[in-house]
């Protein structure tokens, strides 16, 4: 018993499965945006900080520690490097801003705290520490992370800096 042989192939697309028609101009995603030296925005998906950015990152969220050492380091230091390379490397803007706002914000609590230390009389000296320690094991994170080109976003921090 001799099966019947297959028909013979047709010609030109399927009658069945029309082909799919190319996508519409409005559904390609346009190319994320550029910022300077080529590299992309760090709110874009495709972009990657350089191994300077991520140094420069690095040594803004270190810097501050320059605070334990002399007054007001931990503001100045960051800013400074914040100041001479925005314009140049957006992660080190991104993350130069962070850092500032973030030692901005812990001189906020420092002088509270000293506040709460006069008005209960000394009772509130323990409060002293908490803004001190908090700021070392963030800074120290914060930097970590930015080594990896990972930008970093610190609790508790006021943003006054856009």
């Amino acid at each position: 018993m001799d099966s019947p042989p297959p028909p013979p192939p047709s010609e030109g697309p399927n009658p069945q499965f029309p082909p799919t028609p190319p996508p519409a101009a409005a559904e390609i995603p346009p190319p994320p945006p550029q910022g300077p030296y080529g590299s992309y925005l760090p709110e874009s998906p495709g972009w990657a900080a350089s191994p300077d950015e991520r140094n420069l990152a690095l040594f803004c969220h270190l810097g501050s520690l320059a605070g334990y050492v002399l007054p007001f380091g931990n503001i100045l230091v960051p800013l400074i490097l914040w100041l001479v390379n925005k314009d140049k490397m957006p992660f080190v803007n991104d993350q130069g801003k962070e850092s500032v706002n973030f030692q901005i914000s812990i001189t906020i609590y420092v002088v509270a705290s000293v506040v709460i230390t006069f008005i209960t009389c000394g009772w509130g000296f323990p409060v002293l520490f908490g803004p001190p320690i908090f700021s070392l094991v963030m800074v120290i994170i914060a930097g970590l992370e930015a080594n990896k080109g990972i930008a970093y976003r610190y609790p508790l921090c006021i943003r006054m800096i856009n």
